[in-house]
């Protein structure tokens, strides 16, 4: 029976020092007072899984962009991070991936054992939620500005709708700055939807599920994703969602969603948004399957799941 975890510090609340101490060996001496007693180590990211103990250790990883992608960034970054993600999987006894393509990732980009591995879906913040709220013409998208997203072929759809539709419906974009985004930034503010394109910027979550319980329409269609929070979030909030066919998104919005092919395509993403905009029955039935899609996710039966491997993981040590 495991009496006692130990929740690594999550490096984005600790201390700096805290953080590096995590790989020094030695540290053992200084974080010992925090682990006596534990049965298991529970790491929330590769940053946090510790070189110093010889706990039995789950830790969870999100996704392998940086070894998919690694000239999203600079590639010596991509390239630490990918080696950091390796290590944390190889070291820990077992891994919890939050979605398939995540446990496939480091099956072929880190070298390990599938039976290591455990798919742990992810859930909302109880911020979103469904509300009987009147939907209004808009075409929403969420993402941190930076190539991933994909944002530009959305907004080349998006400036290719018939003058009728660009009067009538906004498109919003909500997210923070992130990096390479000069191309981004620049189309947003340079095509003949400009007066109906609106950035956003960052929004806190309460805020966010306003705009998804209003929105007509959610578009989502990033390069990749280790799992994809945005198409569970709109669909928990009822909105319609046209997402891409790529990566973990068909995990999570099953049959829910209007998926796209070809995630260049924007000449075809414009028909799928005409398709949508002006058929009203189409929009509701995206949004009635997206309710139920979203109702099978839970933080309890993501929680249920984390702590089966946990002791799982305590019993094949003791």
């Amino acid at each position: 029976m495991v009496k006692k975890v130990w929740l690594c510090p999550c490096s984005y609340n600790s201390g700096k020092m805290e953080r590096v101490f995590l790989g020094k060996k030695w540290a053992g001496i200084y974080f010992k007072r925090w682990f006596s007693g534990c049965d298991v180590l529970f790491a929330p990211s590769y940053f946090e899984l510790p070189v110093f103990t010889a706990l039995p250790s789950v830790v969870v990883i999100y996704d392998l962009t940086t070894a998919r992608f690694p000239k999203q960034r600079s590639e010596q970054l991509s390239a630490r991070l990918t080696r950091l993600t390796r290590q944390a999987a190889n070291r820990a006894d077992a891994v919890c991936a939050i979605s398939k393509q995540t446990k496939d990732d480091l099956v072929t980009y880190c070298s390990i054992d599938p039976a290591k591995i455990t798919v742990t879906l992810l859930a909302c913040d109880p911020a979103f939620t469904h509300t009987q709220t009147k939907r209004t013409n808009t075409l929403l998208t969420v993402g941190t500005l930076e190539p991933m997203k994909n944002l530009i072929t959305i907004i080349k759809a998006f400036q290719k709708l018939p003058d009728n539709l660009l009067k009538t419906w906004r498109l919003l974009i909500v997210g923070g700055k992130g990096w390479n985004d000069e191309e981004i930034l620049s189309i947003i503010s340079n095509n003949r939807a400009t007066q109906s394109t609106q950035l956003l910027g960052f929004i806190p979550d309460t805020h966010l599920a306003q705009l998804y319980a209003r929105a007509g329409l959610f578009v989502y269609i990033p390069l990749f994703e280790g799992f994809g929070l945005p198409v569970l979030e709109a669909m928990t909030c009822g909105a319609p969602v046209i997402t891409s066919n790529v990566s973990s998104l068909p995990e999570v919005g099953g049959d829910a969603c209007a998926y796209l092919k070809d995630i260049y395509d924007d000449t075809k993403l414009a028909t799928m948004f005409i398709q949508y905009m002006t058929d009203k029955t189409k929009r509701d039935t995206l949004s009635k399957k997206g309710l139920q899609r979203a109702r099978t996710s839970s933080w309890d039966k993501t929680a249920r799941a984390t702590y089966s491997l946990i002791r799982k993981t305590h019993k094949e040590h003791v």
